[in-house]
């Protein structure tokens, strides 16, 4: 392992990518170091963004990394990334996350101020130290040392970095709309006259259950000659059993959980889920949820009018799969 000290910079002097020395207070060096700054507030943004928004701040942080390697490249050839590309970015994050709809979330009006939540607050840090790199590099363009092709891109950087704070806080309120959905709806299978509060026992989903839940949807799917997977879970949306037949498709495991899983949460069919998440719809927002699937092929399972569990069905077409799931909800009356 190297070492961590090299003391080759202890008289305030470091290299660039070429070997040329330089002062560490150098309009290219500053320029980096902000850089620098910026990339490590991203580790801290990612490790507490909502997981939709994780894989997409890690790009950045790779895109800052080429960045830096361009800024120190000294003589050196080193392709500059095309802002372009984020322009796209933020272009198709403005259309799924409007700004309106920002200053709704964060009650602030037209002003925007940061706060709401500490992941958006450390993108808006981040974003604020990308701007002060912007500022560095105009007067290094203007004194020779940098090419004007990195002011575009900085400031597009900056941009995307505002509408993933954007992006944070509507996530993070469609997950808090999750846990409230998931706390109400999960109380309704307990509710008795009265007002009062109590398990219903009696009505509860146990393995028993599930098994002959699974038995009936294998059978479907060998007569259809699709291999499935099918998940039963409680009305908590706990798994309570779980089969993959021979053949079915590994991504199909997660999909049935998430299926059942969901069913049982929001009470009803995912196929008709999927129709309420749309734009405009009750439950928009809420397919950006990683723990749930709108896909078709998950349905409640009742008890007495109770819901007390879900299935999902996973492994062929859509249709398919609620064929699959019927076959089972049968078995269940």
């Amino acid at each position: 392992m190297p070492k961590i000290y090299t003391r080759t910079g202890d008289k305030g002097e470091t290299s660039l990518w070429d070997g040329t020395r330089v002062p560490k207070d150098h309009p290219l060096m500053k320029i980096n170091g902000l850089l620098d700054e910026a990339f490590s507030l991203l580790g801290a943004a990612r490790s507490v963004a909502p997981k939709v928004l994780r894989e997409e701040i890690f790009c950045l942080q790779t895109l800052i990394m080429d960045i830096m390697t361009f800024v120190a490249r000294g003589k050196k050839e080193y392709s500059l990334p095309d802002a372009k590309s984020l322009e796209v970015k933020i272009d198709l994050y403005q259309d799924k996350y409007p700004l309106n709809l920002y200053s709704v979330l964060s009650k602030r009006g037209k002003f925007i101020v940061p706060g709401e939540s500490l992941g958006e607050s450390l993108l808006h840090v981040a974003r604020s130290i990308v701007r002060a790199a912007e500022r560095e590099a105009v007067s290094a363009v203007r004194e020779g040392f940098l090419d004007e092709r990195i002011l575009p891109l900085l400031n597009r950087l900056s941009d995307f970095l505002y509408i993933l704070a954007v992006a944070c806080i509507f996530e993070e309120f469609v997950e808090r709309l999750v846990k409230v959905l998931y706390r109400e709806l999960t109380s309704l299978w307990k509710e008795e006259g009265g007002g009062i509060m109590t398990r219903n026992t009696g009505k509860e989903l146990n393995l028993e259950d599930a098994l002959v839940i699974l038995e009936a949807a294998k059978k479907k799917a060998r007569e259809i000659n699709v291999p499935m997977v099918i998940a039963v879970v409680d009305e908590a949306g706990m798994l309570v059993a779980f089969n993959r037949m021979d053949g079915a498709l590994p991504i199909s495991c997660d999909l049935a959980v998430k299926k059942a899983k969901t069913a049982a949460l929001i009470r009803m069919p995912t196929h008709e889920v999927a129709d309420l998440v749309q734009p405009g719809k009750p439950l928009y927002g809420l397919q950006s949820d990683p723990d749930l699937c709108c896909f078709g092929g998950g349905f409640p399972l009742k008890r007495n009018g109770i819901v007390v569990g879900g299935i999902g069905v996973s492994g062929g077409t859509v249709e398919q799969d609620i064929e699959v799931a019927k076959a089972a909800l049968e078995v269940f009356k």
